[in-house]
């Protein structure tokens, strides 16, 4: 790490709230995690190795979904749910995943030339473990008996995050990969029910696909009404934006497509907004601060233009950066971001040793590696 004082704890419990400790990810497991302009905290991954094997199985088995809190400094530094789990013992590896799991299915099919939906089949107690996962089975030209047969079938093979084989030859000691990912990736867990089809502000609709109370929505066949279509989260706050938008889906699609594409309209006067998830599942819209929040010179990020003493890297968060160095510093009118000296950085990653790599928007599109901007240096150091 950069500094013993800015050294995280990644903890692990059973739930978000309420849940029993599980674990504290050691030290050298080679945490690191990355935060997303829009969706807030997003994935992070660390590995655990060792001699104990029973130990490593007894994690593979029972860590998938569990809750991730760093923490650092006494603050919830980033937060998530365990998302996939990869074990390695020998010449063997294999992977539970979230990602393969789908517990709630239903399934299109025609009737008279007409197509229809079936009804959801599920898996009470996955749903109860892990929360509910849906899928939607399109099938062209297939009657509804059939339909049910593929549902059926599907459930069976999806409803459970039971370990894939990944293949034979790995060689080394016994270790376990563990990704982590934000709870903004549960908002794409189920498909959207809400909305009345009636004309309202972007605001409203994004926080009635959030909805204000955690359980699931009536429609989804659980018990409380008015929940939303994101069974994990809940309203933060929000900024009023009157930009009209109509409450329905034609066709399905899932609750954090629809909340990201919100987020993307920005509103009437042109204004870029965001939505993202923070402590606690918690949920914000708000119009983009384009405000510099951090100041770069020689290549170490500070709070303030003259500050001394760089920031702490597990605190900073995605918003525009001024490179202080840059010699340019002409007035762009009309464009987002009006100063030649700032960037919007898009995605926050911070590794094992506290270095951070900025990523702005044409990075994020283009898919090439981001350059590391900062190797953090102790506090007190003169940048």
């Amino acid at each position: 790490m950069a500094s013993s004082g800015y050294e995280p704890s990644v903890l692990l419990y059973t739930a978000p709230s309420g849940g029993a400790f599980v674990a504290m990810l050691p030290k050298e497991c080679g945490w690191k995690r990355s935060i997303r302009r829009q969706g807030g905290f997003w994935q992070g991954s660390a590995t655990i190795r060792g001699d104990d094997v029973v130990a490593l199985c007894d994690a593979f088995q029972t860590w998938l979904g569990y809750y991730v809190r760093e923490r650092t400094g006494g603050k919830v530094t980033w937060e998530g749910l365990v998302y996939e789990l990869e074990l390695t013992i020998g010449q063997a590896s294999r992977r539970r995943s979230l990602n393969d799991m789908a517990n709630a299915v239903t399934c299109t099919y025609q009737s008279g030339g007409v197509v229809a939906t079936t009804a959801y089949s599920t898996q009470a107690q996955s749903i109860a473990r892990f929360g509910r996962k849906e899928e939607m089975l399109l099938l062209d030209n297939y009657p509804l008996a059939t339909a049910e047969a593929y549902r059926s079938s599907f459930l069976a093979e999806r409803s459970w995050p039971w370990p894939r084989p990944l293949g034979l030859g790995a060689r080394g000691k016994a270790q376990l990969n563990l990704l982590a990912c934000g709870y903004v990736y549960t908002a794409n867990w189920m498909f959207v029910e809400e909305g009345d089809g009636t004309d309202d502000d972007v605001d409203d609709w994004m926080a009635q696909l959030v909805g204000t109370t955690t359980g699931l929505s009536s429609n989804h066949g659980g018990s409380t009404a008015g929940a939303g279509d994101c069974q994990f989260l809940k309203v933060g706050s929000m900024g009023t934006n009157t930009l009209q938008v109509t409450k329905s889906a034609v066709s399905p699609v899932r609750a954090w497509d629809v909340m990201s594409e919100l987020a993307q309209l920005g509103d009437a006067d042109g204004d870029a907004w965001r939505v993202w998830v923070g402590p606690g599942q918690l949920v914000y819209y708000w119009e983009q601060d384009l405000t510099p929040r951090y100041f770069m010179r020689d290549g170490v990020l500070y709070d303030t233009p003259g500050a001394r003493d760089a920031v702490n890297p597990w605190s900073v968060r995605p918003g525009v950066v001024r490179d202080m160095d840059y010699p340019a510093r002409q007035i762009r009118p009309q464009l987002l971001l009006s100063d030649a000296r700032d960037a919007l950085i898009e995605e926050v990653e911070v590794d094992e040793a506290g270095n951070i790599t900025l990523r702005p928007e044409s990075m994020m599109e283009s898919g090439v590696l981001a350059a590391q901007y900062q190797e953090y240096e102790a506090p007190g150091e003169d940048g």
